[in-house]
Formats: structure tokens, C-alpha cells, sequence
């Protein structure tokens, strides 16, 4: 045993590779050859989710349907939010320091001299602890890309793609057509590949032709149809009416919604799931930061939205509440996106800006993000403070008991927001 803490196994993996992200399955699947000796390898049902926005809500919703039945789950999603534990949840509940270090310990034992992204030890470390756990289910969040992405390593029973937009250009390519490629990659000969959107590039499905995946189309294979306070989801093996509304905020939810649901039927006949267990998952299914809300008088909501698709989904949900109230931004964002195209959906739905740098140097400074405001807000106010802690803090003072304060940019924007609320 290394006697590392978990803060020191963290800060390890973040050295022990030059680059953040370094995209290839060559050297996680060595590592991963060496721990399935080890550990027996997984042999439960597997489902990997990729796309650019709504893995993680979809994600979630699948974990809560196969619980509701009583089956045992092993999720990984990435990135947290506030704690490094919240990336692999066993039957819903966040791994614990001790587990998560015992798989460390694997897979630096493992790995010898082969270098691994904080990312890919991460993966690795998941892998490991489903090998030791045994869940009846096994579900994977693709952190970059697919085709390419570590938790690709697997031969996964079912592929979900939930949206395609311009993200991460510099590792995907610069058109739609190129990124759906990429992300077209976790898909399988002869296994089911669910697609959620209904704008896909052709490229997508020429992929899947092109494979011999049987591509799961919405409104061709399985349909959506919301109505008031409900919604219905149809497809060959199952109708199902008047479905909850999700708790998760947004149009784009039901979408997510219900490629979960398609996902769980390509597995009945190993993991059956009632109507009832996915009526109750929708019912139950949270998440932090998804337009999560953390404070009353004034309402305070944490999104993680930080590209161009979710600054448009992030619009959706605000024009139901323009009117009733000024709404109040609070924006901090990476220096590794632009800012333009990110607030041109949401330029026109606030009255105030507050705007900071985000704690760990990896975000605009104030003034560059009051600038650009100042130039495409029209009358906004912008307002530059220090800190997100600060800026919430300005925002509260600010706002009226009515008022409605969002506070979005990217999950460390969320983290360090959540933290200076102690929420």
C-alpha cells in the first residue's frame, strides 16, 4: 500500500501525465489486460452514453429505473461537481475514500510504466471496482469523444449517443460531420445503438450502416410525445402514457428521458424493468447542477452549461420564467472556450451580470468577460467582482425576494458557487 490520502492519489494522477488529455485506447487497454487477470473482468450488462450535451442526466435516469426494480447499478460519470467520489456511484450512493483508493492502488500496480491521463486512471479505477462489486448493470459515461474515449475499451452490450454540437474542436474535428464520427465510435456490430436527437449529421448513421450497429432512432424506432403535465413514449415492445414529467429542467429532457428507456428495453430479457420502477425513476431522478435548485427568496439555480447547445437548452428553460422577474447571472467560464458564441442564446435573458475568474486560473478574467458582455448585452448591467463566492454573494445583495439568480459557465463555476453556499 502507497499510504497516499485520497487528496494525494488525486494530485498524483493529475503529475503522472504531461497532457490533460491524451485520446487512444492502446495503453488503457494494456493496463486493463493486466487488472482483468486480476479481478475476473466484467460480466454484467453494459451501457456506455456518449454525445456533447445530456450524457449525465441520461445517465442518471438509467441508474434510477434499474433501481427502482432492485437492481444493482454502478455508475461513472465525469466531471463532479464538488467531491472526486461523486464520479462512481454504487446502487446510487457516491463510492467511499476507501474503495476508490483500493482501486488505485490496482491499477498504479497495473499500469508499471505506462503513462495514463488523470482521466484514464479514473476509468480504470472504475473498471476495477465493478470487476470487485459485481452490479447487475454497469454504466459509463464517455468523458471526450467515443471513438477514442477509455471507457471504449469494453465491449458494451448497448450505446446511447444522446446530442452532437460543436465541442472540444481541437480533439474532434472542426465540422458536425467529423465530431459525429467520433462519437459514432462507441457504437457495436449487432448490438443496439439508441439515438436521441432528432438533427443528427448523416455522417452518424452512415457510421452505424457502415458497422452493422442497428441504430434506435427517436421518432422513428421509439417516439415522443408530450402533452399537459405528461408525456407519452412509444415504441414496438412498449407503450407507455402519461408518463411523469422529469425533474430535471428542460424540453431536451424528454429526449434523454426516453432514450433511456430504449436503452432498458434492449435489455429486458436480462434486466426486466417494469413501468412502474420507470415512472417512479423519472419522478426521483436528480442531479447537481442541471438547473439545480439551491436557495430560496431570492431562488438561486446552478447550471453547468458551458457550450454553445447548452447555452441554447439553458435559454429554453429561462423563457418560461422572463417577465415574472429580473433574472440575474452570475458567469464564470475556462479561458479554453470562447465566450461569444457560448452567451449569444443567452445574451437578452438577463438584467444584471455578475462575472469572475474561476479559483484555479483556468477561467477569463472579469474584466475580458465584462467586455465582451458590455458589447453584446445592450443595456444589461455587468458588474466585475474577484470571486464566484463574491459574485454570488453581490448577486444576493442585489436581488429582490422575486428575483431569480442563475449562476452557470462550467462545472468548476457550479463547485466553487455550491461551496461558498455550503450546499
Amino acid at each position: 500500500m502507497s499510504g497516499r490520502t485520497l487528496a494525494q492519489w488525486l494530485e498524483y494522477q493529475e503529475q503522472l501525465h504531461p497532457d490533460k488529455i491524451e485520446l487512444g485506447l492502446d495503453r488503457v487497454k494494456q493496463v486493463w489486460e493486466k487488472m482483468r487477470s486480476l479481478c475476473g473482468g466484467i460480466s454484467c450488462p453494459v451501457i456506455v452514453v456518449g454525445g456533447t450535451n445530456g450524457k449525465g442526466s441520461t445517465v442518471a435516469y438509467l441508474e434510477q429505473f434499474y433501481l427502482k426494480c432492485g437492481w444493482h447499478t454502478l455508475a461513472y460519470t465525469s466531471p463532479h461537481v464538488l467531491d472526486y467520489n461523486e464520479r462512481i456511484r454504487l446502487d446510487g450512493f457516491n463510492i467511499d475514500d476507501a474503495a476508490l483508493m483500493e482501486a488505485f492502488e490496482q491499477v498504479e500496480g497495473s499500469r508499471e510504466t505506462t503513462r495514463l491521463t488523470y482521466f484514464e486512471f479514473g476509468t480504470l479505477a472504475a473498471l476495477y471496482i465493478a470487476c470487485m462489486r459485481s452490479p447487475d448493470v454497469l454504466i459509463l459515461e464517455v468523458g471526450l469523444g467515443g471513438r477514442l474515449d477509455a471507457v471504449n475499451i469494453l465491449q458494451h452490450d448497448v450505446a446511447v449517443i444522446t446530442s452532437i454540437a460543436m465541442d472540444h474542436m481541437e480533439w474532434l474535428g472542426n465540422d458536425l460531420s467529423a465530431i459525429a464520427i467520433e462519437k459514432a465510435g462507441i457504437a457495436r456490430q449487432d448490438r443496439p445503438l439508441v439515438i436521441a436527437d432528432r438533427d443528427m449529421p448523416e455522417s452518424l448513421y452512415e457510421h452505424a450502416r457502415i458497422i452493422g450497429a442497428h441504430d434506435l432512432r427517436i421518432d422513428r424506432d421509439y417516439t415522443v410525445q408530450s402533452q399537459t403535465g405528461g408525456w407519452d413514449y412509444r415504441s414496438d415492445l412498449n407503450s407507455y402514457h402519461d408518463l411523469p414529467m422529469p425533474c430535471l429542467a428542460g424540453s431536451h429532457q424528454l429526449n434523454n428521458a426516453a432514450a433511456a428507456i430504449m436503452a432498458v428495453e434492449c435489455l429486458h430479457d436480462a434486466l426486466p424493468v417494469t413501468e412502474a420502477c420507470i415512472r417512479q425513476g423519472l419522478s426521483d431522478t436528480v442531479l447537481p447542477g442541471r438547473f439545480e435548485q439551491v436557495a430560496t427568496d431570492p431562488a438561486i439555480y446552478l447550471d453547468v452549461a458551458h457550450n454553445p447547445a447548452a447555452a441554447v437548452e439553458l435559454h429554453g428553460i429561462l423563457q418560461g420564467l422572463k417577465g415574472r422577474c429580473r433574472l440575474i447571472a452570475v458567469f464564470a467560464m475556462q479561458s479554453s472556450r470562447q465566450v461569444k458564441p457560448f452567451i449569444e442564446p443567452i445574451i437578452n435573458d438577463y438584467n444584471q451580470w455578475y462575472v469572475a475568474p474561476l479559483a484555479n486560473g483556468l477561467g477569463h478574467n472579469a474584466s475580458l468577460l465584462q467586455s465582451v458582455l458590455e458589447e453584446q448585452a445592450g443595456g444589461a448591467s455587468v458588474c466585475s467582482c474577484i470571486s464566484v463566492s463574491s459574485a454570488v454573494h453581490a448577486a444576493r445583495e442585489g436581488a429582490g425576494k422575486d428575483d431569480i439568480i442563475v449562476v452557470f459557465g462550467s462545472f468548476y463555476t457550479v463547485a466553487e458557487a455550491r461551496a461558498s453556499m455550503h450546499v
